[in-house]
């Protein structure tokens, strides 16, 4: 069997205050450097992804549109791109779901929000592996999560934190 693995992210650096919704609040100038650098580095680790969840908040999207360009991901090279509202709004274990149902091929991407996105990556790993994302995760990180089975069979602490990526802004 293949190792498949999700790429838990953090949204990168917004702005503390903005007009409107806390949903539309966009990413600093800082946090456009820091997903692209995010994404340059993740692009070093990982080849390629599959299916990418983007909550629909606009500093993530903006994330992941950032981290992409860092990548040099172009129109022929770009994953599935699925913006779900459970990625924003909904538990732990709801993203999981997600990620176990629409996830195609070996490697996922999800950029979401804290606190769920640490609660996450302590969901799926084995207890005491998520040591580095327990008491949350900055952003503009990443935590790669990998088990050497089919989507499906995930379920909760089957899998290891085998990587952190972490870009300071």
């Amino acid at each position: 069997m293949s190792t498949h693995r999700v790429v838990i992210v953090r949204h990168a650096k917004a702005v503390s205050y903005s007009p409107g919704t806390d949903a539309k609040r966009p990413l600093a100038d800082s946090g456009r450097a820091q997903a692209q650098e995010l994404g340059r580095k993740l692009s070093a680790v990982i080849k390629a992804a599959d299916t990418v969840f983007v909550s629909p908040a606009l500093r993530a999207q903006e994330t992941w549109q950032n981290m992409a360009k860092g990548a040099g991901l172009t129109e022929e090279t770009m994953p599935e791109v699925i913006t779900d509202e459970v990625i924003y709004s909904g538990s732990s274990m709801q993203m999981m779901e997600a990620v176990r149902m629409g996830s195609n091929g070996i490697t996922s991407i999800l950029v979401g929000h804290e606190p769920t996105v640490s609660s996450l990556a302590v969901l799926l790993t084995k207890d005491g592996q998520a040591s580095e994302v327990e008491v949350g995760m900055p952003t503009g990180s990443a935590a790669i999560v990998e088990w050497e089975r089919d989507w499906k069979e995930w379920h909760s602490h089957c899998a290891i934190l085998a990587d952190f990526v972490h870009v300071r802004h």
